[in-house]
């Protein structure tokens, strides 16, 4: 049985959800009885408050969802409630290992080893070092620092889904990465820690159970990247909006890629075949019937310039021959001017034959991408997956920040334990206090 001593005002103690330390307050401002010159304590005395993590934790996650505070805000506020919830979950529960025999001013004194165990979760036990009281609380200061801002940025991210989908699919959402922590956490993370460090996990209470399952509420895990508006968030709710949006992203894809085919298909399209259809086609048609009115204007011209000639009182055959020449030449350039402008007309069609050919091979290329199912469905199956792996990057991430954060604490926890006692046996020699004379 290892010794105990009597503990008085000048003891400390460390609760294991604690994150400040704590001293022994006696209640009784008479307090006459003491050892080595110290107010001894009984089982009326407590110990001032050592601010429940698990407030600072609900007070961050409060601060995500109702007053949208920064976190170093939340995490204030949440150390000062949990300084009051301290001193109100510990003031009702009654000291356990007190010395049975030794009485303290009519109630039961108390030893180093006696103890209290906190509604909420956790044990407060007292020590006469104030730096094993100190580095307890520092242990617990940073984990609860770590799962105060996973619980916030992941916080953030619920409020994005929230924000962007029904009620029925936030709370869905929320649900299914409460129940992946549950899992995660009981099936892998306490037991990749246990085997590295090879001991079990501390005895963890409801409150602390709970924490753990529920940690990265309305997130799941806790991968985070920096917002437009700067503000740390999850890479979930980012994820989340990938995996609801792969049919809408498989269609956006779907259609560059048509647009893309379609402007290859117009680059490569020289339509230059139809434009000589159209063009040949024109002039062909033009000429057919500038020809056949340049018979007519011929016969027009000659009775014109014949009626002239007699008028000019010019007769017979040199007449006649003089009307028919010029009625020929005057016809040739009226069929001339025509046909220039039948040409002008034959390359306006042939640049529109080959501007429709282009448009209909632009047309036919994106209907063709537009209907190809299988590409449709690769696209549909690229981003599912991508999808899927930024879950399972965030869940991987998540994981190992869990074990590290056990196999920490673990570590920093035995190595305070290994020097406690030097530490604890070096304050009471300093303090010259006598071992607990009666056996309990």
């Amino acid at each position: 049985m290892g010794k105990e001593y009597y503990i008085n005002d000048k003891t400390f103690a460390s609760c294991t959800n604690g994150v400040l330390p704590g001293r022994m307050k006696i209640i009784s401002a008479n307090r006459t009885v003491n050892n080595k010159g110290f107010k001894m304590a009984n089982t009326d005395d407590r110990f001032t408050p050592f601010s429940c993590k698990y407030a600072i934790l609900l007070a961050v996650l409060a601060a995500v969802f109702i007053a949208a505070l920064s976190f170093v805000a939340a995490f204030l506020i949440g150390l000062i409630i949990g300084i009051g919830i301290c001193a109100i979950a510990t003031y009702a529960q009654k000291w356990k290992n007190f010395h049975p025999k030794v009485i303290v001013q009519g109630k039961n004194a108390l030893t180093d080893k006696s103890f209290i165990d906190c509604p909420i979760g956790g044990v407060v036990t007292p020590t006469f070092s104030p730096l094993v009281a100190s580095l307890r609380a520092g242990v617990n200061f940073a984990s609860t620092v770590l799962d105060a801002f996973l619980i916030y940025i992941g916080g953030q991210g619920a409020v994005q889904i929230f924000k962007n989908y029904t009620l029925k699919i936030a709370l869905g959402y929320t649900a299914t990465n409460f129940a992946v922590n549950l899992a995660t956490d009981k099936y892998v993370t306490q037991p990749v820690s246990k085997k590295i460090t090879g001991e079990d996990p501390a005895a963890s209470d409801v409150a602390g159970k709970t924490k753990e399952y529920g940690g990265y509420l309305g997130d799941g895990t806790p991968f985070w990247e920096k917002g437009a508006d700067g503000q740390y968030v999850s890479r979930n709710a980012g994820d989340y909006d990938n995996f609801t949006s792969i049919n809408s992203d498989a269609d956006a894809a779907r259609t560059s890629s048509a647009n893309q085919a379609a402007q290859a298909a117009r680059q490569n399209t020289t339509g230059q075949a139809a434009g000589d259809r159209a063009y040949n086609s024109e002039v062909q048609r033009q000429n057919t019937q500038i020809n056949a009115d340049e018979r007519v204007a011929r016969g027009q011209y000659k009775d014109m310039y014949k009626r002239m000639a007699q008028m000019e009182g010019e007769s017979g055959k040199a007449a006649d021959k003089q009307a028919r020449s010029q009625a020929m030449q005057a016809a040739r350039r009226d069929a001339n001017v025509r046909k220039a402008q039948a040409q002008q007309d034959a390359t306006r069609l042939r640049e529109q034959a080959i501007e429709q050919a282009k448009t209909n091979a632009e047309n036919q290329a994106r209907t063709n991408t537009m209907n190809n199912t299988a590409a449709y469905r690769e696209s549909q199956a690229r981003y599912l997956a991508k999808a899927g792996w930024g879950f399972l990057k965030s869940w991987g991430v998540g994981v190992a920040i869990g074990v590290v954060n056990n196999v920490a604490n673990n570590k920093a926890n035995k190595a305070i334990n290994d020097h406690a006692e030097q530490w604890q046996n070096e304050v009471i020699q300093k303090l010259g206090l006598n071992v607990v004379a009666l056996e309990k």
